[in-house]
């Protein structure tokens, strides 16, 4: 009898271990998924800045990167005539 009861014992000890383990364990993933949440969230504004920036220098290079290069073929072909 004393033996089956120490058997009980410890199989609630390991019960009662198990479910903290197991609390820990839920606690650790929320923890988890709520940082992964926020990086995310961070490298999407990040991403978000820098495709606005490239279409900002697109807009403002473009026009002035196109005037240089129809200027070097009108020129060339200004050399080309004189």
């Amino acid at each position: 009898m004393v033996a089956y009861l120490r058997k009980k014992g410890e199989q609630f000890a390991t019960k009662e271990d198990l479910t903290h383990v197991l609390s820990q364990t839920e606690q650790i993933t929320k923890l988890t998924e709520s940082i992964k949440s926020q990086i995310s969230a961070g490298a999407f504004v990040g991403q978000s800045e820098l495709e606005f920036r490239k279409a900002q220098l697109a807009g403002f290079y473009g026009p002035i990167y196109a005037r240089l290069k129809l200027s070097s073929e009108l020129y060339a072909l200004w050399m080309v005539t004189n």
